[in-house]
């Protein structure tokens, strides 16, 4: 048996978050057994965590596994914080190398992370295949990111980046076509305020509630288009119909030169895993 704990990461008031797994093992089950469990649990991301030498950290979806899971990470984060009688400050051995995860006494756990490369992207051809209209573009589009990438499309409306609909198997195919794991539309609300949405290959081309990383990019595309944001943004990730939202903060710390993405997080339930 396994000891399991069950997170709400990225919520805020009226914003009700993403469900997370974290796992603790004795030791690696691999890849195979790792997907059965996550694939078991049927969250929208599940952490599995052991002992050697370093912390280990992985992270499956019900189809595949992430190279890189901010999610998992800042909830691991307040799970070990449980764990370990307030320690603040955590280090993991990811797939991509070491993250170090951080609470400053609030409610919210922080990771540094390069936000990644984003380079621009000038097959406009792509918008007819997901039948969007380049009369409600909002910007240059872009593709890249940290660990996974994706590709970014600005939209120049609230009411236009909610009537956007995607199907799952058209995002599968195009996602696979061009070598990334997901489309990102948002909207520019104002300097410090993102609206966000993402759809991913990590839930079979479905729409995801939200998505650390993919928010993470928005720092990389302010970068290379000069896109007007600010150092500290609020992205509201989901459609605004939507039960299932998110709730993300980013932060891009000039003087330390450091990028942070974080989130409130509620460790729910402890338990084990048969």
């Amino acid at each position: 048996m396994s000891s399991f704990w069950m997170a709400r990461v990225f919520y805020n008031e009226g914003i009700s978050g993403n469900l997370t797994g974290v796992v603790q093992l004795e030791k690696d089950i691999g890849d195979i057994a790792s997907k059965k469990m996550a694939t078991r649990l049927q969250l929208p991301d599940t952490a599995f965590i052991w002992k050697e030498n370093s912390m280990k950290h992985r992270t499956y979806s019900p189809y595949e596994e992430l190279e890189f899971c901010t999610q998992t990470l800042l909830a691991t984060g307040a799970v070990q914080k449980i764990q370990s009688k307030n320690l603040e400050r955590f280090e993991f051995e990811g797939a991509t190398g070491l993250i170090s995860v951080f609470t400053q006494g609030d409610d919210i756990w922080w990771i540094e992370q390069t936000p990644g490369e984003i380079s621009p992207y000038y097959n406009y051809d792509v918008l007819n295949e997901l039948s969007i209209s380049k009369n409600i573009l909002g910007g240059m589009l872009g593709v890249g990111g940290n660990g996974r990438k994706r590709l970014y499309i600005p939209i120049n409306s609230e009411e236009n980046l909610y009537i956007v609909h995607l199907k799952p198997s058209l995002v599968m195919n195009i996602c696979q076509r061009m070598g990334i794991n997901g489309i990102v539309l948002f909207v520019k609300k104002d300097q410090s305020n993102v609206l966000l949405r993402v759809f991913t290959t990590s839930l079979a081309g479905n729409e995801d509630a939200a998505t650390g990383g993919a928010a993470l990019g928005l720092l990389g595309y302010n970068q290379l288009f000069s896109f007007g944001l600010s150092n500290n943004i609020r992205v509201d990730q989901g459609h605004i119909d939507s039960s299932s939202r998110g709730c993300i903060y980013l932060k891009n710390d000039v003087e330390n030169n450091q990028n942070l993405i974080g989130s409130k997080v509620d460790v729910l339930i402890e338990g084990l895993i048969l």
